[in-house]
């Protein structure tokens, strides 16, 4: 009977990898999917984009865009808003593809693909169980901003799979922490996700626990990792003070902005994200039920915090404190540079970090309320992820088609086409357009965007941007607001050395 035992567990060892092996294919095929059609590119994107390239072309970082000095002046703008990784990144993939947006593409389903390979690894080294795996997988699929995310060049998938990565090594540090093996990996991976990310600091948090848990070597591993976590933004940022005289142009401490900001990451979480039943008014009452989930496993069997030695040898307790400790301070220390910072407005996107280790968490809460129960309140415990996907307000469900859409490029690449052909750009030291990044793409010319209406409403403002440098030109998507401003500027002068050309959706005016 024994071999036949043996038999048994392994063929059902090997279904249940088949399952778990199906769903993951299948979140990630639904996750990549859009970008067979198109990639989405927002500001930050196209900056990354042309960083990338420029320092590829020129051994310098710097984009074509007046963002953010918002200089009308032809002069060189400096990429120093972001950390340079995701533009090192890119690099990778440029050597090959020539093509940025194309590139760029292939850059993102890798991303992608990291990213869902190392909440796997998470999720093995947590050790969930497979329904609560597969939860996740589909609620980092379906939840929130995630499938817009997946769509955008943006660097929260990379970001999120080489903090996984690293934190699962991190875990695994409290039953062997090896250099070569656990410590080594886990400080790369943390070193890379700080080098996109300013928030990658804040995964100095993934050590705490093992470093209460290993003194022999607890000062030398803190002093690693803690240089893992900040080095690269310490370069980066004393590099931008030494070479431009500012460590960043945009994201400057010292500005407060208690009365827009304090509430703002609350609001996301119980409005734009866990609502039900399409009532917001839910929200709250879901976030305290997050709330019980989270902290009420760190007091289960054990009457006080008081016996540390007990409450740090349970190793799925200490588990879980670990990712409670993470998810705080990713939370709680954006927020705080939200408060002190001129920093972007927070919303889904940028807490995407602290979203995604909040499912995390809560997933391995479940898990340990599970072993209070007996079989049938462990099967109740574990279906709750899936009750609430099928009621939550913001969950996306995928369309499930084997149909392959036909990739799009940008329409500024066909538009910069017929510009180069016609010969308008020659000679010309800049252009000016509408706040659209994307023109970059496509030109090497310094890109000036027209931030304010008044710098173009009238005759006299626009011939004082013809003014500025060589043979400028405008460029204007016919939807926007400039393009209707600058149209009745120009036409109350009719002034008869302007031409005008219509191209795809934009107009163009320049001076032959």
């Amino acid at each position: 009977m024994v071999p036949f035992k043996k038999y048994r567990s392994l063929h059902w060892t090997i279904v249940l990898l088949l399952i778990e092996a199906l769903w993951f294919s299948l979140v990630i095929f639904t996750s990549v999917r859009p970008l067979l059609g198109e990639i989405r590119l927002s500001p930050d994107s196209t900056n990354w984009i042309v960083a990338a390239k420029n320092l590829m072309e020129h051994g310098t970082f710097h984009v074509q865009t007046n963002w953010p000095s918002k200089s009308l002046l032809p002069i060189i703008e400096p990429f120093t808003d972001y950390p340079p990784g995701y533009s090192f990144y890119l690099t990778l993939f440029l050597l090959v593809i020539h093509d940025p947006v194309v590139a760029a593409t292939w850059a993102h389903a890798v991303s992608i693909l990291m990213c869902f390979c190392g909440l796997a690894f998470l999720f093995r080294s947590i050790g969930l169980p497979l329904i609560l795996r597969i939860a996740g997988y589909l609620l980092f699929a379906m939840l929130g901003n995630f499938p817009i995310i997946y769509q955008y060049f943006w660097t929260e998938p990379l970001f999120l799979g080489l903090s996984f990565l690293g934190g699962a090594f991190a875990l695994r540090m409290g039953t062997d922490p090896s250099f070569w093996g656990k410590v080594l990996p886990a400080a790369s991976c943390f070193f890379l996700a700080s080098s996109m990310k300013v928030i990658g600091v804040f995964n100095f948090a993934w050590f705490l626990v093992p470093l209460l848990r290993t003194p022999p070597i607890r000062w030398r591993m803190a002093a690693g990792m803690m240089i893992a976590c900040t080095a690269p933004l310490v370069l980066w940022f004393a590099r931008n003070k030494i070479v431009h005289g500012q460590m960043s142009f945009s994201h400057r401490i010292g500005e407060t902005h208690l009365k827009d900001e304090l509430l703002v990451p609350l609001r996301v979480i119980t409005h734009d994200l866990i609502p039900v039943f399409d009532r917001p008014w839910t929200g709250p009452i879901m976030l305290t039920i997050l709330c019980f989930i989270l902290w009420g496993p760190l007091f289960l069997r054990e009457p006080t915090l008081l016996k540390a030695k007990a409450f740090l040898g349970e190793r799925k307790r200490v588990i879980h404190l670990q990712l409670v400790l993470v998810l705080s301070a990713h939370f709680f220390g954006i927020w705080a540079l939200s408060l002190v910072s001129h920093f972007s407005a927070l919303d889904d996107r940028l807490l995407s970090p602290s979203i995604a280790l909040a499912i995390i968490a809560g997933l391995s809460g479940l898990d340990r309320f599970c072993d209070l129960l007996d079989a049938g309140g462990r099967l109740f415990v574990r279906s709750l992820p899936f009750v609430y996907m099928a009621v939550g307000m913001h969950i996306t469900v995928p369309k499930l088609t084997l149909d392959i859409p036909h990739f799009t490029h940008p329409p500024h690449a066909e538009l910069w086409t017929t510009l180069d052909s016609s010969g308008i750009p020659a000679g010309a030291t800049h252009y000016y357009t509408d706040q659209d990044f994307s023109h970059q793409l496509y030109s090497p010319l310094p890109h000036r965007i027209l931030w304010e209406t008044s710098d173009f409403n009238s005759p006299d403002a626009i011939r004082a941007l013809f003014e500025k440098g060589t043979r400028p030109f405008f460029i204007f998507d016919t939807t926007s607001v400039e393009f209707n401003v600058f149209e009745q500027a120009w036409r109350s002068d009719h002034d008869p050395l302007l031409e005008a050309r219509s191209i795809g959706g934009f107009m163009v005016y320049h001076r032959p």
